[in-house]
């Protein structure tokens, strides 16, 4: 199963503390990331990559390609993921933002996988 196959990484500036394997969305400057919230409108920017990190810190994230993402619900392979409140990824509905589509299913608190596709 090709659950790790992270193509592309970014090195950005943590706004806030983040979490490993949790929903990256742009922050309030280009070189920035921040923990994704579910929040209406957000963008997301990828899935930070191995390491949590503190408020202004260096932080790595999987920009392309699939990479581990911890669920925050059940999610069955197929699914297009959103964030919810704490940057876990969770089934979106139609019309929400998506980090990309789901390639195992799992419960809420697994590390799945997500093919980035930012839609």
């Amino acid at each position: 199963m090709h659950t790790n196959k992270r193509l592309l990484i970014g090195n950005f500036i943590a706004s806030g503390v983040v979490a490993a394997f949790r929903i990256a969305a742009f922050a309030d400057q280009d070189d920035n990331a921040k923990q994704a919230t579910g929040a209406a409108g957000e963008k997301y920017r990828g899935v930070f990559c191995d390491a949590d990190a503190a408020d202004g810190a260096r932080v790595d994230v999987t920009l392309l390609g699939v990479a581990p993402v911890t669920y925050g619900a059940a999610v069955t392979r197929g699914d297009r993921l959103k964030s919810d409140a704490q940057g876990r990824a969770i089934p979106a509905a139609a019309g929400d933002a998506a980090v990309g589509t789901a390639e195992v299913s799992g419960v809420a608190g697994d590390r799945g996988a997500v093919l980035m596709s930012r839609t």
